[in-house]
């Protein structure tokens, strides 16, 4: 299932979440630059960033999203948060992009065309072009 912005996402395969709510409208309109492969994986992040900080007991009001994007095969998720484990959290899940899909979210692999890579299943690997890397 292909889905242009995360927002149809949500609303598609989360219908539980309010996207009102201050953590999921970050995540709504958030500069997003990778592909919907990773947006369960994105919104899987975003849900445990959100469990920190009620544990915490501090205020959500506070994270807030710069970018998520791709670059060199992997998911980068810039955000701002005076919580040492959303970083923790953001890095464990910034690796596990390196066995997803860019593409699709199937198990990938990282990939390479013409000096660009991209983390992508053998299938869409193969649709676009790429190759392994072994």
């Amino acid at each position: 299932m292909n889905f242009k912005f995360i927002e149809e996402t949500l609303k598609e395969k989360y219908p539980h979440i309010n996207t009102s709510d201050h953590m999921w409208n970050e995540l709504v309109n958030a500069s997003i630059e990778c592909g919907c492969g990773w947006y369960d994986l994105i919104i899987e992040l975003v849900g445990k960033i959100e469990e920190i900080y009620k544990k915490k007991n501090i205020s959500i009001s506070e994270f807030k999203i710069e970018r998520i994007r791709e670059k060199y095969g992997q998911l980068y998720f810039d955000a701002e948060s005076r919580i040492k484990e959303v970083y923790i959290i953001i890095s464990e899940y910034e690796n596990k992009s390196n066995t997803v899909c860019d593409e699709c979210g199937k198990v990938g692999k990282l990939c390479e065309r013409n000096g660009w890579l991209e983390t992508l299943c053998e299938k869409c690997a193969h649709e676009n072009g790429y190759k392994k890397i072994e």
